[in-house]
């Protein structure tokens, strides 16, 4: 990081979902927000990150899911305001239940969290996320080729003249 810099740290887990539909991927983002991630959330005390995926969705998405496969792990590394993030998050290839009105691509789902916080859920051409800010930003190319077996990633997004 920045010589001199202090910075609060913050220790993060995160289990997310690939989702991939005719040509499109599904992606989460806040109403006033400039990026998208994967639809997912935190990872609870005690809790796997497997069972964390499910019960994100059923939250978030209001269905269970099944989980197919690990795709990768990553170590996040971003500054967010004044607080240095570290994230570490697991990425599961996932499907929606066969007749979900998920699959409606035209749409923009909004969800409200317990918080009262709105969510969008949207489908992207996987041809456009290029035109997106997409973070983690290894997504945007690594989606098109999805590894056989699981790999872990670091990365280091948003971190301007700081590095971690």
């Amino acid at each position: 990081m920045e010589q001199g810099t202090q910075y609060v740290v913050h220790w993060l887990h995160r289990a997310a979902a690939v989702f991939l539909y005719e040509k499109h991927l599904l992606l989460q983002g806040e109403v006033q927000g400039t990026f998208w991630t994967l639809p997912g959330g935190r990872i609870k005390p005690l809790e796997s990150s497997h069972e964390a995926l499910l019960r994100e969705m059923r939250e978030e998405l209001h269905t269970d899911i099944q989980i197919e496969r690990l795709l990768w792990t990553s170590e996040e590394f971003f500054i967010n305001e004044d607080t240095a993030q570290h994230q570490f998050s697991f990425y599961y290839l996932a499907t929606l239940p066969a007749h979900s009105s998920l699959y409606k691509l035209e749409r923009i789902f909004t969800v409200v969290e317990d918080d009262g916080t709105p969510i969008l859920f949207r489908w992207f051409l996987l041809d456009q996320l290029h035109t997106i800010t997409l973070y983690p930003t290894f997504l945007a190319t690594s989606i098109r080729n999805l590894p056989d077996n699981a790999q872990h990633i670091i990365v280091k997004d948003n971190l301007g003249a700081n590095k971690v």
